[in-house]
């Protein structure tokens, strides 16, 4: 995988996770995947369990943008994947 899609993926997994980090169970993640020139990508995302692996939610983001609500969660794991980029948890 390119640098710029390694360095674009991770930084945009930082800021969707840190809009849950404050809380004692997740909520709610929201984030938006864009490539080092600020070009939204295309794919899918998935809330998964770290306890057995089972998929929580999922949903596609077809501008860059995403969204899981009603998660209630202590722990999660989230992957992403798409055609531009090998998948990412």
């Amino acid at each position: 995988m390119p640098y710029f899609l390694k360095k674009a993926l991770l930084i945009g997994c930082l800021i969707t996770l840190s809009c849950a980090a404050h809380a004692q169970s997740i909520q709610a993640i929201t984030g938006q995947i864009v490539n080092t020139q600020g070009e939204s990508l295309f794919g899918n995302a998935m809330v998964i369990s770290p306890a057995d692996s089972s998929i929580i939610q999922g949903t596609p983001f077809l501008e860059g943008k995403f969204e899981f609500t009603g998660l209630n969660n202590q722990q999660v794991m989230l992957k992403l994947s798409s055609l531009t980029f090998r998948d990412t948890m």
